[in-house]
Parts: structure tokens; C-alpha cells; sequence
């Protein structure tokens, strides 16, 4: 309805009103009343349009208010301590800062209505201080180093050992490679 509204303007609009205004004012008057009858029936069509999305928006509104509370009911009777002054302050910002280092966006985290989400954010960050106090309370065994039966080799004969094992390396393949590293077990 709309576009055949816009139609018709343009089809008045397009005509040389003008030229019609000399020549017969009577045809004149009638195309310019016909005119603003349509613009103004347009501007009725769109208030109209304005106020029933306005409406549907309210209800909307509405009934996610309503689905809030419902779910904010069940949310409290399955952890009671949401709506205690001190630990559900606690708990709600403990929450909100899991599902942010998991990498829930704030708005994402807002928009969570469903006490089943907050519910199974809970549990897995519960889950995770489990695992993490676990982990931190488990004490490094200290195990003595076990040493063979007899005389030890000191480092320096380890080292020694390692700079002849080097050398004949180098003389065997001829590579710059191995002389080099020959060398530097030398120096080092």
C-alpha cells in the first residue's frame, strides 16, 4: 500500500503542474488536494507502522521481563546464595569474570538469561577451583639422587672424555662443523 502510495505522488508530482495551473485551474487545485490527501495519508501509514512496532517492542519487553524473573526464581532455589547481600555479590562477580576468562564477551554475559547457562558456568568454575586447589596441594616428592657403587667420574674427566670424543669426530669426517664444535669444547 505503501509503495503504490509513493507511486501515485510521483506520479503527480511528475506532472507539469505549472503548465496546469495556467491552463486549467480548476485541474490544478484538484491534482494539489490529491497530492497532499496522499502525503498525508502516508505520514498516517508510517504513524501507524511507528506505533505498532512501538507495541510489539513493549510486549516484547514485557515478556522478557517476565522470563527474567522466572528464571532469576529458579536460579535462587538452586544456589540460594545469589540473592544474599554478601556472597551473591561474591558470586555473581566470580561468575562474571570465569565466563570472561573462558571468553564470554560483558554483553554476552548480560544477556544470560537462562539459569541453566549461570548454573553450568558455576559448576565448571566450581570444577576448576577443585582442580587447581588439587593440584597446588600435592607436595613434590624429593627423590635423592641414586649414585652408582664404586668411584664416581668427576666432571672434568667427563669433559675431557667429551673433547676426545669431539676431536675424533673432526679428524674422521674433515668437516669445518665438527672443528668447530671440537674447539669450542676446548674453550668452554
Amino acid at each position: 500500500m505503501e509503495e503504490s502510495t509513493d507511486y501515485e505522488i510521483a506520479q503527480l508530482k511528475s506532472q507539469d503542474l505549472e503548465k496546469l495551473k495556467e491552463e486549467d485551474p480548476l485541474a490544478y487545485m484538484q491534482r494539489k488536494d490529491a497530492l497532499r490527501d496522499l502525503e498525508e495519508n502516508k505520514i498516517k501509514i508510517a504513524n501507524q507502522k511507528a506505533k505498532a512496532q512501538e507495541a510489539e517492542q513493549k510486549e516484547m519487553q514485557s515478556k522478557l521481563m517476565q522470563q527474567r524473573e522466572e528464571q532469576l526464581k529458579i536460579l535462587t532455589e538452586k544456589l540460594p546464595e545469589w540473592n544474599d547481600p554478601e556472597k551473591g555479590t561474591k558470586l555473581k562477580s566470580d561468575i562474571k569474570n570465569y565466563a570472561m576468562a573462558k571468553g564470554f564477551s560483558e554483553q554476552e554475559i548480560s544477556m544470560l538469561i537462562d539459569a541453566r547457562s549461570i548454573q553450568v558456568l558455576h559448576d565448571a568454575m566450581k570444577y576448576e577451583n577443585l582442580l587447581n586447589a588439587k593440584i597446588a596441594n600435592k607436595k613434590k616428592k624429593v627423590v635423592p639422587k641414586v649414585q652408582k657403587p664404586g668411584t664416581s667420574t668427576s666432571k672434568g674427566e667427563v669433559k675431557s672424555e667429551r673433547v676426545k670424543q669431539l676431536k675424533s669426530k673432526a679428524r674422521k669426517s674433515g668437516r669445518v662443523n665438527d672443528a668447530a664444535k671440537y674447539i669450542e669444547s676446548m674453550l668452554g
